[in-house]
């Protein structure tokens, strides 16, 4: 048995999303994102548990994403050599509810040619990736500050 602890990381047993409010809850699901292979099926279980949208998790892609940068931990994972990475960047959604505005980076020489069209269009980046039985790895974690949250709920 494999047991994973991440620093900053909810107990399983208090991610229980109806009972969860303001900062409590974006803690318990930044941790259940953590926690889980596919980041969709994690932010859809946890939104029906809340009664947040409906149906399935969808995405719209971004024609132009925005310039940027792999942050210097991202990098530095890859072995300081980002060239070949691809930029992706959707909003998740569910229903009309924006949940997130995703950025994903990845190696399109890796995929079949398959994946790389299924990503040109609106299937989320697992789900179009999920043949090949990734392991999902996390570089870097940007967490909004307590106030912003609580204006949000």
């Amino acid at each position: 048995m494999v047991q994973v602890v991440v620093p900053g990381v909810l107990p399983s047993d208090s991610l229980q999303p109806e009972s969860l409010h303001g900062v409590r809850a974006a803690e318990a699901l930044s941790s259940r994102l953590l926690l889980t292979q596919l980041a969709t099926r994690a932010l859809e279980d946890w939104c029906c548990a809340r009664g947040l949208g409906s149906g399935r998790i969808t995405v719209r892609r971004h024609d132009q994403p925005a310039p940027a940068v792999l942050d210097p931990d991202s990098r530095a994972a890859l072995g300081g050599d980002a060239r070949g990475t691809t930029l992706r960047r959707v909003d998740i959604r569910l229903g009309g509810i924006v949940l997130v505005d995703a950025v994903n980076w990845y190696f399109a020489d890796r995929l079949t040619a398959a994946m790389r069209e299924r990503l040109c269009g609106d299937t989320p980046f697992g789900e179009a990736i999920s043949d090949l039985k990734p392991r999902r790895r996390t570089f870097h974690v940007s967490v909004a500050p307590p106030d912003v949250v609580e204006a949000a709920t």
